[in-house]
């Protein structure tokens, strides 16, 4: 069963093409993590220090309230590059630590490229910190690639209606913690669709598409991806306690077989530029 994990980008930066709020208060915060381990069944927390303050915002909550119990925290490790510094990278884990109150169940490698370039001199400098060491990827054929190491027991990839790429590669993904992102595609599927080259017709066709099922796109989306994804978490983030609510309520919606059978005959061929964020 795919659990709900909350991405916090929002907390710390103005994220997401859809977002109109910006950054949330220190009340909004404390409502919508609040929210999150008391009514929302949140499982999971990601961060990184590239989400400005993110982490940092974090720890004063659990410093206020408590770290909760059961819940995997995930924080990340910056792009290393082409140079590897040990005392660097740990340094920066140590900050995260500093910043979190704690060390994190499980720090991923913000830039996959890192493995391949340092292996396991990279992975033993996190490998000392934390008990589980990951990736996040942005394309299949990298989890792969990824998980000729053996210590790569987590990985986050993209999972979506428009991008369903990652089951090409499921064998890869047996036996590690998962966590699917991007269920509302950083947000496009709810932002006006001339945002981004040549998604109005896709979007189009989603809306359309949930309307004639009678519901609507969010909880379409996340309700497929929920499911569709077979992720241990569905990681989505939240500007406030009432999104959140209604993100953990559209989890809960059991599309029928016929609208998941119709999403992925649909959505079968999106054009690559719209399902990467990176070429937007």
């Amino acid at each position: 069963m795919t659990r709900l994990a909350l991405g916090t980008a929002q907390l710390g930066l103005d994220y997401g093409i859809a977002n109109t709020r910006g950054r949330p208060s220190d009340a909004e915060v404390d409502r919508l993590l609040t929210a999150a381990f008391d009514s929302c069944g949140v499982a999971a927390i990601d961060t990184a220090p590239a989400y400005g303050d993110a982490e940092a915002r974090l720890g004063a909550w659990f410093a206020a309230n408590g770290r909760p119990e059961g819940v995997e925290i995930v924080t990340k490790v910056a792009s290393v590059g082409e140079s590897f510094d040990a005392g660097v990278v740990r340094r920066g884990l140590d900050d995260s630590c500093s910043r979190l109150g704690g060390a994190p169940d499980v720090v991923l490698l913000h830039d996959v490229e890192d493995l391949f370039r340092h292996g396991d001199a990279l992975l033993d400098v996190i490998g000392s910190v934390v008990p589980r060491v990951g990736v996040s990827v942005y394309v299949p054929e990298t989890i792969v690639r990824a998980r000729d190491f053996d210590r790569i027991g987590a990985v986050q990839f993209p999972f979506n209606v428009f991008d369903r790429r990652a089951r090409s590669v499921a064998h890869a993904l047996e036996g590690c913690v998962t966590f699917a992102r991007s269920a509302l595609l950083q947000g496009l599927f709810v932002a006006p669709s001339d945002r981004v080259a040549g998604a109005r017709a896709w979007v189009g066709r989603l809306s359309r598409l949930a309307e004639r099922h009678g519901v609507d796109v969010v909880t379409l989306a996340i309700a497929y991806a929920a499911r569709a994804s077979g992720a241990s978490y569905l990681l989505v983030g939240a500007e406030s306690a009432v999104q959140l609510s209604q993100t953990a309520a559209a989890m809960a919606h059991v599309l029928d077989d016929g609208l998941r059978d119709e999403i992925e005959r649909e959505f079968d061929a999106v054009d690559p530029i719209v399902i990467d964020p990176r070429r937007w």
